[in-house]
């Protein structure tokens, strides 16, 4: 039976404490008395060669590996976040701010002089513009007013839209395919209110047949016998 070695003293690189290894565990060129100090000890030579940058949001002074040193100029997101906007905000030139009263309400509120436009009206909050716009941009008042006319009613388009789509026994009048089904105006409901609802100006359509009958590649008609 092979007699064990005795171990040996050893200091540790990181604290110098005497520590006892047996002989098995002396290979590698540091030894530490615990995890403790060999963590310490590889932060500290990992941070050694690392070039030493000072962040431009928080003032931090901190390390990175010599490839990223190039072009970095910030500890962490957080602060890169807040210089980026700044630049931005920086580029905008804001300049001062300016008190304006609400349109709607009359609240004196501050904005900034690049959002006040002679075509906009300053609202306090979007409360305010929403009440705004309800009493005085609907009807004709509205921009996106089109003459009016008739506006369409929702359930009896989708009535007509499924009548259409039965009488075509739930096939498209074109290439006979049976899914994604649309109902289509042969004349454009916007300038023919009166025939909106009329059956005999539908015509039913699959979902790349009325694709392509908007491009304009091809003219809706009915080629199946129904």
């Amino acid at each position: 039976m092979p007699i064990p070695k005795k171990p040996r003293k050893h200091h540790c690189d990181w604290c110098g404490q005497l520590i006892d290894r047996p002989p098995s565990t002396r290979t590698g060129l540091h030894k530490f008395c615990g995890k403790q100090c060999q963590g310490a000890f590889s932060s500290a030579e990992y941070h050694r060669d690392r070039p030493r940058i000072t962040c431009e949001a928080c003032g931090e002074v901190f390390t990175v590996p010599v490839c990223r040193a190039n072009g970095r100029r910030y500890c962490s997101r957080e602060c890169a976040g807040k210089g980026h906007g700044a630049a931005i905000m920086g580029r905008r030139k804001l300049g001062s701010r300016v008190v304006v009263a609400c349109t709607e309400c009359g609240k004196l509120v501050e904005k900034y002089a690049y959002r006040i436009k002679a075509t906009l009206k300053p609202f306090c909050n979007r409360s305010c513009r929403g009440a705004y716009r309800s009493k005085h941009e609907h009807g004709q008042n509205s921009p996106l007013w089109k003459g009016g006319g008739g506006g369409r009613n929702r359930g009896q388009q989708h009535l007509w839209a499924g009548t259409i789509k039965m009488r075509a026994n739930w096939a498209c009048e074109m290439c006979g395919k049976t899914k994604r089904l649309h109902a289509h105006h042969l004349l454009a409901y916007a300038p023919n209110h009166d025939r909106g609802l009329d059956l005999d100006n539908g015509i039913c359509l699959c979902y790349d047949c009325h694709r392509a009958v908007h491009r304009g590649e091809i003219v809706p008609q009915r080629r199946l016998s129904l």
